[in-house]
């Protein structure tokens, strides 16, 4: 089967992505020729990015249509101690090869045995780029190779190259360091920065750096809130820092929460988003969650058709799809459905706690009400 947005893809298409499954990959062979030139041409066709996932005994478990920029992968589990045995090859129809945030990310976070980016073009002139991981104090990190052809890659010694990494983690003791990191970016002031680091805090989350960028509300950016610049600024700090979620002190669209995702390879949440999970922690009675689920669904439903890793749409790419239903129709319909049901659920709640609220009246029990403001706790 072929997942992703396989919407308006022609049948013969979808029948020539088919036939990957049938093909068997040398086990100690990245790729084969006939699966790069099967790829170049259907990218070229579609232009979207096209992903294969394939297993260290050479057998094909997963293929993939994305859009112009981003592609899911099958869902992989990770291994403690050990790469996946899974690699990705995937293709930029943009022509360029090299590695985006979102690839790096999901080749540390899946542990992948490697991440493959084809860079496709017109002329046929295939550039392909390849990310392994490493180890660096005990930390997994990135090491990216470039490949002139497609007969360079296929002559490299993957199989070696794969046990020199799995032998560094055994003898490095890999940590296994799930910490969220945060960068905080607020466009207001110092005070309010300072407030979003409580907040993050409060999420159990660490806040590792905090950038402003004071703009005026005619100048916001309309695809990344902030200057293209700063989001390279960003980026660096990111990397060299090991942050793992960057958080705005505005609220941000559904699209530029998904174009900052693909710039920096992170998750990236607004202000809203971080309070709306405060809240989810905290509440403690089943009244007080289900309120805040429906909170947190009908901010998601109204900013869905941009959102990127908040969703798992993107930033590890792990989610599957039905055939003819592209993923963000499924979200859509399944929050709905959640939303129905949950507000069904509170509707009977709400009418369990008038029933007791008025026999209390009626008892003529005490009653006590407590006041306080959010920021302040």
């Amino acid at each position: 089967m072929i997942n992703g947005n396989i919407e308006s893809v022609k049948k013969s298409i979808l029948d020539r992505l088919d036939t990957i499954y049938e093909m068997k990959i040398p086990k100690d062979m990245i790729f084969t020729e006939e699966l790069v030139n099967l790829l170049n041409e259907v990218t070229l066709d579609l232009e979207r990015e096209i992903s294969v996932a394939i297993d260290r005994k050479g057998n094909v478990i997963g293929v993939a249509i994305g859009d112009s920029s981003t592609v899911d992968i099958p869902i992989i589990d990770v291994k403690e101690g050990k790469l996946s045995g899974v690699r990705v090859i995937h293709t930029h129809p943009n022509g360029n090869p090299k590695l985006s945030g979102l690839d790096i990310s999901a080749l540390i976070k899946l542990k992948l045995d490697a991440m493959v980016a084809i860079g496709v073009n017109n002329e046929g002139n295939l550039k392909h780029h390849i990310g392994f991981c490493d180890v660096n104090n005990n930390i997994l990190v990135e090491e990216e190779l470039e490949f002139k052809t497609a007969e360079d890659v296929m002559q490299f010694k993957f199989l070696d190259k794969v046990r020199h990494i799995e032998s560094l983690i055994k003898e490095n003791d890999v940590i296994e360091d799930n910490t969220e990191r945060a960068i905080l970016v607020g466009t207001e002031d110092e005070e309010s920065l300072e407030e979003l680091g409580e907040l993050t805090k409060a999420c159990e989350a660490i806040p590792v750096y905090s950038i402003l960028q004071k703009r005026s509300k005619n100048k916001i950016d309309p695809a990344y809130y902030i200057g293209r610049g700063k989001v390279e600024e960003i980026a660096l700090v990111r990397q060299s820092l090991r942050a793992n979620v960057v958080i705005f002190d505005e609220e941000l669209s559904g699209a530029q929460v998904r174009n900052l995702e693909g710039a920096l390879g992170v998750k990236v949440i607004d202000r809203t988003t971080l309070i709306l999970e405060i809240f989810a922690r905290r509440a403690k009675t089943k009244e007080g969650k289900i309120q805040v689920e429906l909170s947190q669904l009908k901010y998601r439903l109204s900013r869905l058709g941009g959102l990127g890793t908040v969703l798992s749409r993107t930033g590890g790419g792990i989610g599957t799809r039905g055939p003819g239903e592209k993923k963000l129709e499924t979200d859509k319909r399944h929050i709905r459905e959640t939303i129905y049901d949950l507000t069904k659920e509170l509707e009977r709640i709400k009418h369990v706690r008038n029933t007791q609220r008025e026999k209390r009246n009626k008892d003529s029990v005490s009653k006590i009400s407590l006041v306080g403001y959010t920021n302040a706790g």
